[in-house]
């Protein structure tokens, strides 16, 4: 009995897959302003992305999120199951019955789950954070701070952490209302 046979690992839950969305999206996004500003295209006067960009990058990373854990979610699935033993053991069993691509079974709907998923959350995300900026530039906001400035060398503004989470607190309950009526 080797010491993978004795360690009992947990696979990352389905919330864990943020971890490769989030900062692919950051990504995706700095590529999109920084294509619009070598183009001269769009209305990127504000640095900020339309919500259609937004849930663009959003769809992008979840459907790569998604297919990058999909091989943690099925071991997951299996000890879930009863596959018995340790996560190493289900998938060390799993790639011996069927290969690797065992570990990538129904990735195909859940690329398209999660894409789904990533463009209407971070779509209307965007959208709340259009209008929460909005808002502070026409002082009906009330008197949180909703916009501060960004110290690097670009001059864009950033928005405040207490706007990112409400954004985000919108766009998951549009998201879930949506997906899981």
């Amino acid at each position: 009995m080797c010491l993978a046979d004795k360690v009992i690992l947990t696979p990352p839950s389905p919330k864990r897959r943020s971890f490769v969305q989030f900062p692919l999206y950051e990504q995706l996004k700095r590529l999109f302003k920084k294509y619009h500003r070598q183009r001269g295209i769009g209305a990127m006067h504000e640095e900020q992305l339309s919500s259609y960009e937004g849930a663009a990058c959003g769809s992008i990373s979840g459907a790569c999120a998604a297919a990058a854990t999909c091989p943690f979610d099925v071991v997951r699935t299996r000890l879930m199951l009863g596959g018995g033993g340790s996560a190493v053991g289900v998938a060390t069993g799993l790639i011996r019955d069927g290969g690797v691509a065992a570990l990538f079974v129904g990735v195909g709907p859940r690329v398209g789950w999660m894409a789904l998923g990533g463009f209407i959350f971070f779509g209307v995300y965007e959208k709340c954070l259009v209008l929460l900026s909005a808002n502070v530039s026409q002082n009906t906001a009330p008197r949180v701070e909703l916009v501060a400035a960004h110290e690097e060398e670009t001059s864009e503004a950033t928005v405040s952490p207490r706007a990112a989470l409400l954004a985000g607190g919108l766009a998951g309950v549009a998201t879930d209302a949506l997906l899981y009526p």
